[in-house]
């Protein structure tokens, strides 16, 4: 993500999982076009290698599937559908240093899962992170609306006019969420 590299091991056959984070902040620095700092490409890969080796370490003997994904700092521009060409060559980097290969999320699916989290049946679930945010308007137990939107706490921190920022970025999800108008 655009602030922190998680990994959560799932131990399928007890009921609890363990997660191992570490803070990057991947998406500070990015250009306005999505390029990426390099010094926090650098540090994420170093933080994937330490959680990959902790992770085996302290699940020596047993199967282990690694899945990767990416989320706003991959997406970039304008926090599209599609992954930007900055997002694809920072997942080519990862995997040609790490043998994971990412799969970037779009904003609809991140919000999904962020929704799929949660087991309310009503209700607006909100997903915040270093690069995005994603809302999820769920009905009767359905998804009815999902909304991504790059309003990140490391946008947030960057952005020069920090009011300015937020009011037109909460002016975009209110017309976002308007046009949907059968909730």
């Amino acid at each position: 993500g655009g602030n922190t590299i998680s990994v959560e091991v799932f131990k399928w056959h007890k009921d609890k999982s363990q997660k191992y984070t570490r803070h990057v902040g991947l998406a500070e620095g990015m250009s306005r076009d999505g390029q990426l700092n390099e010094e926090r490409q650098i540090a994420a890969i170093a933080a994937l290698k330490t959680l990959i080796e902790d992770v085996k370490e302290k699940n020596s003997g047993r199967k282990i599937i690694l899945r990767a994904v990416g989320t706003a700092p991959f997406r970039a521009q304008n926090n599209s559908e599609s992954s930007s060409s900055y997002g694809l060559k920072f997942a080519q980097r990862i995997k040609d240093e790490t043998e994971l290969e990412v799969e970037i999320l779009t904003g609809t699916q991140e919000a999904e899962y962020a929704a799929r989290g949660v087991e309310d049946n009503d209700g607006l679930v909100i997903n915040t992170g270093g690069g995005s945010t994603e809302f999820a308007i769920l009905k009767n137990g359905e998804i009815k609306k999902t909304i991504s939107i790059p309003l990140g706490m490391r946008h947030i921190a960057a952005a020069k006019n920090k009011k300015q920022f937020i009011q037109d970025l909460l002016d975009t999800l209110h017309k976002k969420f308007s046009e949907q108008n059968n909730l």
